[in-house]
């Protein structure tokens, strides 16, 4: 700053010959390892020279900016850091997420298959025993081959057959 209402914040200094250099060269930037130790600063930094020029009267003004690269360099991992927090946390979610939907899915497929390879064929059985109980020996059960209660359909089928028979031997005795 070279004009402030505190006298604390002006700087009175001679611009030093490789800034005066990069300004006649056109540059807009400089970077030193040894800071500016005509401003009492250490370390690296960079220094941002702007040229401003006023066309009515001619005159060209420098502005001179520095900035500490451990600050730059700070406030950028700060920045890095909360954005893989926020990318992991995300990402966690979308796994989760993912896993519940897969996990409602497959619920979903195995109480289908449960449903359509033991719940039906056995409500058939049951329905089928309750007609015979009923005295209805015409029950016809179509029996697939493969399927998982073949075995028991046909015995049901024969138990069935047999019934019929001793029905109509018994009727045949009468």
């Amino acid at each position: 700053v070279f004009a402030a209402s505190d006298e604390s914040l002006v700087y009175k200094w001679v611009v030093p010959d490789y800034l005066a250099e990069a300004v006649e060269e056109g540059a807009d930037s400089s970077w030193t390892l040894d800071g500016v130790p005509e401003l009492g600063l250490e370390g690296e930094h960079t220094i941002v020279l702007t040229m401003v020029g006023d066309p009515a009267n001619g005159l060209h003004y420098g502005a001179v900016s520095v900035t500490n690269l451990a600050d730059v360099y700070a406030d950028a991992q700060a920045f890095f850091d909360e954005e893989r927090r926020n990318i992991d946390l995300f990402i966690w979610l979308v796994v989760a997420c993912s896993v519940f939907i897969v996990i409602i899915i497959s619920f979903i497929i195995l109480r289908l298959l449960i449903r359509k390879k033991i719940t039906e064929p056995v409500d058939e059985l049951s329905t089928a025993a309750e007609q015979v109980m009923q005295g209805n020996l015409e029950v016809e059960i179509t029996v697939h081959s493969g399927e998982e209660f073949e075995g028991l359909k046909i015995a049901f089928c024969e138990m069935i057959d047999s019934m019929r028979r001793l029905v109509a031997r018994s009727m045949d005795e009468e």
